[in-house]
């Protein structure tokens, strides 16, 4: 799996690529992001290379038009960030980050139950 992080820019195309469930051509993603954000077809560009160079896309050349697939899932990559995150901001400890998302965010009673129920299903494993 690629192991170099990207922007938040290349973050949304990948969110973007993801929600389609299949490979996309430089235009669909140009028209979304047009609209989205008004980049420009060459900033788009970029990043889409950018994000194949990163190996988290492959670019395929299908009748003169750049197709993209992801090689990254999404699931590999929230695993990877959010690791990343836990590593670098809270010192590899999870408790710290449950704590500091516990005083900002105040978790329902339902979800709290949720966490404590996961935490016993994986003290069985």
């Amino acid at each position: 799996m690629a192991e170099s992080t990207i922007s938040p820019s290349e973050q949304e195309i990948m969110f973007y690529i993801w929600r389609q469930n299949r490979c996309v051509a430089l235009k669909e993603v140009v028209i979304y992001f047009y609209g989205k954000k008004a980049w420009a077809k060459s900033t788009t560009h970029t990043l889409l290379t950018r994000l194949c160079t990163k190996e988290y896309l492959k670019c395929d050349k299908q009748a003169g038009t750049n197709i993209y697939t992801s090689l990254v899932s999404q699931r590999q990559y929230v695993c990877q960030y959010s690791t990343n995150v836990i590593s670098s901001v809270f010192a590899g400890s999870v408790k710290k980050f449950l704590y500091a998302y516990y005083n900002v965010n105040k978790p329902t009673l339902q979800e709290l139950d949720e966490i404590s129920d996961l935490i016993s299903s994986l003290r069985g494993q």
